[in-house]
């Protein structure tokens, strides 16, 4: 729950313990005396967390502030010559130091936190956040990070990223109203501007834009009580030729005014007031107004403070207080409700708070156990709707007029009674799932179970397969949101899975998954099978299909299980019983296999030609055969071959130069020199010709001189598929430069990737002093 000032704020109310105590009391009349008693008290523990980013990373921690914790004066004292203020001074004093420091070194509460000194939040995707504007450049740099409720991150746009702005860059605008957007720039060397806008949660409730002016979508396309679309200008440079972006995002909501909470709880054993914040999108003053007149409200502009009534109530008390909030121009409205609890609430209900029901609509309400539905007392407490007594369902009204509706359970006992709760949100555009549960929930059986070598590139494709029960004999389907909540998870910790990104998984990490295939990189061989085959499908009709695509960089196999957010909020998993694992398909295990290695007998070999015969390279294409020729051009092709058989080289990476420089001598007046570059295949300029890569800094330096280095590939001596390209060019008229020796003589450290994503090192040098050879040092 957020504090006061918008941080993280974790209450543990430990409720009544029994400590041993021993005191040590003397009295002049009895003397010296020890007592030793078992002593009950309470103790509530605060633990607060600042959220914080860090910007250069956009990643989100939360730091801990000092710990406290309050204990109660209901204890038992140990002696009656033993005041209860010097026991209160000695619990404070010595007992509530001890419990803080064993918070603050009981490292199992948070994994991986160390004296709680920061933790991460997984389930916050701050760099997703940050490409929201600009996708795949993260251009959003995160500053800060509120918890007012929800989670507020505060950033800007990188400069680097954008010439331009829009202006207003992030407007919140009702469901119909439009909004225009201005370019705010000094110089914009364009004349046509292009719009585009795209949709966060979904197409349903896009919008449109038109030359500058977005209009919001009408309120009944809205799925939930907000939408949030991006919109986009675009032009092309006329002096630099390239594309130049600008993104503002706006959020639609469905109404003029919004109160915060909209909901909250009271326990009228502990009374506390709570604070109240509306804010509108018209200019109007705000009206407050208390329905009922239950307790008292004090109105103050855009807060109120609520304060419930003095009055005892009953045990299993559950009663709505209703507040109304008006802009006096507009004459926009919403309601907040209070919710005043009085009585021990133990029964665990399912859900406790539901997200939305539409008019007429149903939800089906669980009680934790094994008791049937018609064992308990089921009533409407608070608001609209009805709820059947033999199975649970509440069905809420055909005409909605209050936004929440509250259904109190109870079990009548023979000493005691027990309840339950549930809050149920109403609203005529509210996003609820359709089914209350799923008729199919599994993975779909392969051949070859998934498997990759642990490299962080190679992908395994994982299939699942949902198809929620029918209602009513009619057929459902998962909507679109509760299709995009699909993930995978542990078997075991229902954790879920990391996503990866584009660079693959870090060494060392362990399993991750995309919604994207990565088709540069084979799937892992199997004997007799070129690719995964599908074992059994089972296309069944109304069964949806989501696929997943795993990557690992540990040797290490993992069940995983699969779990979905109905748009209910409630999570369903595929081994939700004991008895589900890998032969029913409600759980698949991945396979992490060790990437082959080099330095063993017929394992992995890197090699300009086939070993054992030099003389096959490299290839003259420029020049005469005559070393003593000036000007040559002589291409080498690296091959991989693992086990003897060939395979593809996919891509290289270079750590440092990708080109190399060497001078016939070293001296000042030398200007005889070799420089090295390299191509893929399939790597083409717009002329069709293959793209000879040569080190941009080296470029610069060499810039203006009269023999430029070649570019493009010889069209007479193509690059085979799944070989790189090395080529050496003697050329003449560059005078010796002793920087550009100390830079560019080193060997070129290279990383080979194979089909499969495995990754391959290989140093590539001048042959000793030979400046026209290459040689492989290793």
């Amino acid at each position: 729950m957020p504090s006061p000032d918008a941080a993280l704020s974790i209450s543990w109310y430990s409720g009544i313990q029994k400590k041993p105590f021993q005191v040590h009391i003397w009295d002049f009349l009895a003397g010296h005396s020890y007592y030793d008693s078992d002593t009950e008290f309470e103790a509530d523990v605060n633990i607060v967390f600042d959220p914080v980013v860090d910007p250069s990373t956009n990643k989100l921690l939360f730091e801990v502030r000092s710990l406290t914790a309050d204990f109660s004066h209901d204890y038992q004292a140990v002696s009656d010559s033993y005041s209860d203020y010097d026991f209160e001074n000695g619990l404070r004093t010595q007992y509530a130091p001890a419990v803080q420091n064993e918070l603050a070194n009981h490292k199992s509460f948070f994994q991986d936190a160390s004296n709680f000194e920061n933790f991460g939040i997984p389930e916050i995707n701050a760099l997703a956040i940050s490409n929201l504007f600009f996708p795949e450049k993260n251009a959003l740099q995160l500053t800060d990070a509120r918890l007012p409720g929800d989670l507020l991150m505060v950033g800007q746009i990188a400069p680097k990223e954008t010439t331009f702005t829009l202006s207003p860059l992030l407007p919140v605008i009702k469901a119909g109203d439009s909004i225009n957007f201005d370019i705010v720039q000094l110089t914009r060397r364009a004349t046509e501007v292009s719009w585009t806008v795209r949709s966060v949660d979904g197409v349903r409730a896009l919008g449109t834009i038109d030359n500058g002016t977005y209009t919001a979508p009408a309120v009944q396309l809205l799925d939930g009580s907000a939408s949030r679309n991006v919109v986009t200008a675009t032009y092309l440079d006329e002096v630099t030729g390239k594309e130049v972006t600008a993104s503002a995002l706006v959020t639609v909501v469905m109404a003029g005014v919004v109160v915060t909470p909209a909901i909250t709880l009271i326990d009228m054993t502990q009374r506390e007031s709570v604070k109240l914040k509306a804010s509108t999108l018209g200019s109007g003053s705000l009206k407050w107004s208390l329905r009922d007149n239950i307790g008292s409200l004090l109105a103050d502009g855009s807060e109120a403070i609520y304060t419930p009534p003095t009055t005892e109530l009953p045990d299993g008390t559950l009663q709505a207080v209703l507040i109304d909030v008006e802009d006096t121009i507009t004459g926009d409205k919403t309601v907040g409700s209070v919710l005043l609890r009085h009585g021990t609430y133990s029964l665990d209900i399912s859900p406790a708070l539901h997200p939305g029901l539409r008019p007429a609509d149903s939800a089906l309400l669980k009680v934790s156990g094994d008791v049937e539905p018609g064992m308990y007392k089921w009533e409407v407490v608070a608001g609209e709707g009805a709820v059947d007594p033999a199975t649970g369902i509440f069905t809420a009204p055909p005409v909605i007029s209050l936004p929440y509706s509250v259904v109190k359970i109870s079990l009548l006992g023979d000493s005691f009674d027990h309840y339950g709760y549930s809050v149920i949100h109403l609203s005529e555009h509210a996003r609820q799932s359709k089914w209350f549960s799923l008729d199919v929930f599994e993975f779909e059986v392969t051949e070859m179970p998934p498997t990759v070598y642990a490299n962080g590139l190679q992908q395994a494709k994982v299939v699942v397969r949902v198809r929620p029960a029918d209602v009513n004999e009619s057929e459902v389907m998962l909507s679109d949101s509760e299709l995009a909540s699909l993930c995978l998870v542990t078997a075991d910790q229902k954790v879920p899975l990391p996503q990866v990104g584009v660079g693959g998984v870090s060494k060392g990490d362990k399993w991750h998954y995309t919604e994207q295939a990565d088709e540069r990189y084979d799937p892992y061989p199997r004997a007799g099978l070129t690719s995964p085959v599908a074992l059994k499908n089972d296309s069944t009709q109304g069964v949806q299909v989501k696929e997943f695509y795993v990557q690992c960089h540990k040797i290490e196999d993992l069940r995983v299980a699969a779990m979905l957010f109905s748009d209910s909020y409630k999570p369903f998993y595929t081994n939700p019983g004991i008895d589900d694992g890998e032969a029913n398909r409600k759980v698949i295990n991945l396979i992490a296999k060790e990437p082959p290695q080099g330095g063993t007998v017929g394992g992995v070999v890197l090699t300009f030609g086939n070993p054992g015969m030099p003389n096959e390279w490299p290839t003259r294409v420029e020049g005469g055969e005559n070393e003593d020729d000036l000007s040559t051009l002589d291409y080498y092709y690296l091959k991989l071959k693992i086990h003897d058989v060939q395979k593809k080289i996919k891509r290289v990476e270079f750590a440092g130069n990708i080109s190399m420089v060497k001078w016939e001598s070293n001296t000042t007046l030398e200007d005889v020199h070799s420089l090295t570059g390299y191509a893929f295949g399939d790597q083409k300029n717009e002329q069709g010709d293959t793209i000879l890569h040569v080190d941009e800094i080296l470029l610069r330096r060499i810039n203006g001189q009269v023999q430029p280095p070649k570019l493009t590939v010889d069209r007479g001596n193509p690059v085979p598929d799944g070989e790189v390209l090395f080529s050496v060019q003697r050329r003449e008229y560059w005078q010796y430069d002793r920087y550009t020796k100390a830079d560019f003589e080193r060997a070129l450290d290279v990383s080979v990737y194979d089909n499969y994503g495995n990754k391959h090192s290989i140093l590539i040098s001048f042959d000793g002093t030979n400046r026209n050879r290459l040689k492989i040092v290793g």
